[in-house]
């Protein structure tokens, strides 16, 4: 059983053999960068208020305007969102947004605070918005309009984009969760991201996927004495990713280039006048977005999706299995199977719709759909706050109304 700071129970897991429900309804997650600062800001002022505001447990956005001359402790509230929108400029619209979204934060919402050097802080809202001129420092006094505490900040050295955004998919806000629930007491309940050939790399950050590429390269390579040079993988460098050299003088350096969900496709001409600096140039686009493909020969290669998820999936690399089996699984997705075998059977009395009606008592309702990429499989039940889909391979309640329970019992009883 899951429990907020600020004793809103949210429900946990209920197990039915081996099918799990994961109840996400009420559970908010917000992505804040804390930028209350100009563009050319000295470096140390900078570290002197992300400090500040990591010590004292809060988050926060700037546009300080004079209305705190005269309120110096105060909470964000309809009354006093309104007094403080008067005094800023009619067109300031980032100050407004920004405002909106910190009056939704509730008690209990997981946020991820984002600083300019790319590490990230995860915590639990325990205090909604509120402006108290007394909470940080004399030099930091007057940086921020409205914060919110939290119970604690967990630090990962990860990277993760406008001032405060909600997260409104589902699998980042269970992946929070669980980092937020493994960061703080090493365990979690919440279900892992199946990975498969399909999605496996839209469901990793880029960084986990530029070091899959790499383990890649290394296995293919390790005998001809190439290793990676760690100074190469500069974020600066546009067109290629990383550098390996090898130890024998005959052999020229090997490059690569990796994309996840590019919309522009990799142009596979750009890399041509390159052909004579390496060894090989290897390409792969998460989404096999390419332009010009046939100029891929000689030392040019586009990276075989099925080839590079079989090299961390075998555990050919057992650091990066481990890895990534702290969130994701590679198992199969036998519960999915299971139902659509139980509900096309039509056995049970379930009935496939196109969508859903309102008020109806019919509560053995399906349809089943899929994720834009067509790579993900959904099967909604009753309504579409309610659905399971192969990446997670348990029940997710997303939102749910007075049918939800009345819809999980029936299902409990056709799949026992």
């Amino acid at each position: 059983m899951r429990q907020s700071v600020c004793g809103k129970s949210i429900k946990g897991i209920m197990r039915m053999e081996k099918i799990k429900f994961y109840n996400m309804n009420g559970i908010h997650c917000w992505i804040i960068n804390l930028k209350p600062f100009e563009p050319d800001e000295p470096n140390d002022k900078i570290r002197s208020l992300q400090e500040d505001c990591v010590q004292n447990k809060i988050f926060g956005i700037g546009w300080r305007t004079g209305y705190f001359d005269t309120h110096t402790k105060v909470t964000l509230d309809e009354h006093t969102k309104k007094a403080y929108k008067d005094t800023l400029k009619p067109n300031d619209k980032s100050a407004r947004n920004a405002t909106d979204r910190m009056s939704e934060i509730k008690c209990g919402d997981l946020a991820i605070m984002r600083l300019r050097d790319g590490h990230i802080y995860l915590g639990k809202v325990t205090e909604p918005a509120f402006h108290d001129s007394t909470i940080l420092s004399k030099e930091n006094s007057s940086r921020l309009s409205w914060m919110c505490k939290v119970e604690k900040w967990l630090e990962f050295s990860q990277r993760r984009q406008a001032t405060i955004t909600p997260i409104v998919r589902y699998k980042q806000r269970l992946l929070m969760l669980a980092m937020y629930d493994m960061k703080n007491s090493g365990k979690t309940d919440v279900p892992k991201v199946i990975l498969n050939e399909n999605n496996f790399t839209r469901a990793l950050s880029y960084v986990d996927l530029e070091d899959w590429v790499c383990a890649y390269i290394y296995s293919k390579h390790a005998d001809d004495g190439y290793m990676l040079l760690p100074s190469s993988g500069k974020v600066s460098r546009i067109k290629y990713e990383f550098t390996f050299v090898s130890n024998k003088s005959d052999r020229k350096p090997i490059t690569c280039q990796v994309k996840n969900q590019n919309s522009e496709p990799i142009n596979i001409a750009d890399y041509e006048n390159d052909k004579d600096i390496y060894e090989k140039i290897y390409l792969f686009s998460g989404n096999n977005n390419f332009a010009n493909r046939e100029l891929a020969k000689v030392n040019i290669e586009i990276i075989d999706r099925s080839e590079l998820f079989n090299v961390v999936k075998n555990s050919s690399f057992k650091f990066m299995y481990d890895k990534l089996s702290k969130y994701h699984s590679f198992s199969e997705s036998p519960n999915l199977k299971k139902l659509e075998e139980t509900l096309y059977s039509n056995k049970k009395g379930w009935k496939p719709r196109k969508k859903f009606s309102k008020g109806s008592g019919d509560f053995k309702k399906y349809k089943v759909g899929k994720h834009e990429t067509g790579e993900i499989s959904w099967i909604y039940f009753g309504y579409d706050g309610l659905y399971i889909t192969d990446e997670f391979d348990s029940f997710i309640i997303d939102w749910q109304d007075k049918n939800t329970e009345k819809i999980i019992e029936q299902l409990k009883k056709d799949l026992m």
